[in-house]
């Protein structure tokens, strides 16, 4: 991944890239996969999950 603004860890073990691009993805240690599973059209700077678990990422 190039660029990653912010990695976050989520509750289950995935960790959670919110790149420079706009993309955030998923990445499994485990598998050393990478899953790009939104875009959100700018530039991510930084996030953070609520307590309900759900993403909020900040541009």
């Amino acid at each position: 991944i190039k660029g990653p603004e912010t990695v976050l860890l989520r509750e289950d073990g995935l960790m959670i890239a919110l790149i420079k691009n706009g993309s955030i993805a998923e990445l499994d240690v485990a598998s050393n996969t990478v899953n790009e599973w939104a875009y959100t059209g700018g530039r991510c700077l930084g996030g953070a999950f609520d307590k309900n678990g759900d993403l909020i990422a900040a541009q």
